[in-house]
């Protein structure tokens, strides 16, 4: 990540995810991911979030998170959302010619 404002610097941002499918249309799962300091003299960040996605019908999942800062500054992160997937789903022996 380039930064341009003074006083600040180059920073990695990285993470790992793992998931398990707990039933059909239900995924759940965790996630840690941290950066290295983002300023001059800053410190660097670290958290872990747990959630999931649930498949409410075709095209639409429902989207969920929660986590908390392991080690920085102290934060909280709560999310939902709803994933719309449009197009360029294919079912099983559609593929042209068939």
């Amino acid at each position: 990540m380039v930064q341009t404002r003074k006083g600040t610097r180059d920073f990695w941002y990285q993470g790992a995810v793992l998931l398990y499918e707990l039933s059909d249309g239900l995924e759940l799962g965790g996630e840690l991911f941290g950066n290295s300091a983002k300023e001059a003299g800053g410190r660097s960040a670290g958290a872990l979030n747990m959630g999931g996605q649930w498949k409410i019908r075709n095209g639409y999942n429902l989207l969920f998170a929660a986590g908390h800062s392991l080690w920085g500054e102290p934060t909280t992160t709560v999310y939902l959302g709803l994933q719309i997937l449009t197009g360029g789903s294919k079912k099983e022996g559609s593929a042209k010619g068939q």
